[in-house]
């Protein structure tokens, strides 16, 4: 605050008037009281933040976020197509399984068969 800081007249009047009756005070008065009163304080002393003290931690950190290597691709583009794989020849299934599976297929068959004979035959309503 500097020593020539004096309140004017008007900011007196405004700020006597607020305190006995406060509601009669508008938006504007009361930001011209806030903005004197905010002037003629003690001007304090411009604080810097504190310095972080590295650690460990944050040394191996800086030196992986420099190390690593940013992939350069499009957004929300496969960079190729997803194709299933294929079956491997030590894994083919045996013969076993596969005659089972050649029955269950012509069981499955000849049972479909059965049930579209079943809905094409007209019904008899004797």
């Amino acid at each position: 605050m500097a020593d020539n800081e004096k309140t004017s007249t008007t900011i007196g009047s405004i700020a006597a008037r607020g305190l006995r009756k406060p509601e009669s005070l508008t938006l504007q008065e009361v930001r011209a009281l806030a903005a004197s009163a905010l002037t003629q304080r003690p001007d304090q002393p411009v604080s810097l933040p504190a310095k972080k003290k590295k650690t460990v931690k944050d040394t191996k950190d800086k030196k992986k976020k420099a190390t690593k290597k940013k992939k350069s691709r499009p957004a929300m583009t496969d960079p190729e197509p997803k194709v299933p794989p294929a079956p491997r020849p030590d894994k083919a299934p045996s013969a076993d399984k596969q005659q089972r599976l050649a029955e269950a297929l012509r069981a499955n068959l000849k049972r479909r068969k059965q049930q579209a004979r079943q809905r094409d035959k007209p019904a008899d309503n004797d």
